[in-house]
């Protein structure tokens, strides 16, 4: 049975995943800094890995990492005038429903 967090963590990743794949120019993008500052300091903290956090003494969790391949992919995209890009949303959404970054997690 999953908890909370990890509930949480995936119904926030999907709305997000959606929210990117539907931007159709950088300043829809843009919109969703704060949004997705939040999700990625919420992640970082609850499910930091333990290695990348004794190398570079702050919380980091790979599924950030898609997370932000997506959304520069996407922008990149929107640059070339390919507004129906998906953006690396589906890479980071098979990553988050692996759930590996919940095995992966120092917690």
């Amino acid at each position: 049975m999953e908890n909370d967090l990890v509930k949480k963590a995936i119904s926030d990743g999907h709305k997000i995943a959606e929210k990117i794949r539907s931007a159709k120019s950088n300043a829809e993008v843009d919109a969703l800094n704060e949004e997705i500052e939040q999700y990625t300091n919420f992640v970082n903290e609850e499910f930091f890995e333990d290695d990348d956090y004794e190398e570079y003494n702050e919380k980091f969790c790979e599924l950030t990492f898609y997370l932000t391949m997506a959304l520069e992919e996407k922008t990149r995209l929107l640059d070339y005038g390919y507004i129906d890009g998906n953006g690396g949303v589906d890479i980071f959404i098979n990553y988050l429903e692996s759930r590996e970054w919940v095995k992966n997690s120092a917690k």
